[in-house]
């Protein structure tokens, strides 16, 4: 999930960030999907994970609930959300 803006004010600070109306991947475990469309959501995946760890950096709790689509449907525009303990 991309960071575009940083506000800080006296008592609060406020994140500007993409906005990700897609939802969650564990949204989609409910529904059948293809071999192709859960392979596409793999890829995804991955390609998030070795972007991280090419930076040095390690998510340590990658679940469905931290991987959010772009759009509904869009699975070849998987985010990994929530780097609180990365």
């Amino acid at each position: 999930m991309e960071l575009f803006e940083v506000h800080e004010t006296k008592h609060s600070v406020y994140l500007i960030m993409e906005y990700l109306s897609g939802g969650t991947v564990l949204g989609l475990t409910t529904k059948k999907h293809s071999e192709a469309e859960t392979s596409q959501i793999l890829r995804q995946v991955i390609k998030c994970v070795e972007f991280c760890h090419n930076k040095g950096i390690m998510h340590r709790d990658i679940k469905p609930d931290n991987l959010m689509m772009k759009k509904p449907g869009d699975f070849s525009s998987i985010k990994i959300i929530d780097f609180g303990l990365a």
